[in-house]
């Protein structure tokens, strides 16, 4: 039936059977796809061997060292940022009073009672 209908539109059975096993092809291969893609989820995780896990542990081991590194950098100018000041007015105060110090004089001391001397008289 569909053949005679093809040949009254003049096309070509042949190509008309090939397309049609492409046709069959395309929707084998998303079968395919579709059940592939079905058993990869379905399957568990992966097994681990030694090497394996000890290289990952090395890997976990780097990156929480790195972190560390990191995070102490961050923290050790954060607490730079707050001391600076601190030392800065600390070393000027120690400096003003160094100053006030070297310019007083000291209390001038008492004066000492004049001693009665005694000149003997030239006759």
């Amino acid at each position: 039936m569909y053949i005679s209908i093809l040949q009254n539109m003049n096309i070509d059975t042949r190509t008309f059977m090939i397309n049609k096993k492409q046709a069959g092809m395309k929707n084998l291969l998303y079968i395919l796809f579709v059940v592939g893609l079905i058993t990869s989820c379905v399957q568990g995780e992966p097994e681990i061997n030694r090497r394996q896990q000890r290289q990952i542990q090395k890997m976990l081991e780097y990156k929480v060292d790195s972190l560390r590194k990191e995070q102490e950098k961050v923290c050790y100018s954060a607490v730079l940022k707050a001391a600076i000041p601190k030392a800065d007015s600390i070393i000027t105060q120690f400096e003003y009073e160094a100053m006030n110090e070297e310019l007083e004089t000291p209390e001038k001391p008492e004066k000492p009672e004049k001693p009665e001397v005694q000149i003997p008289k030239f006759e």
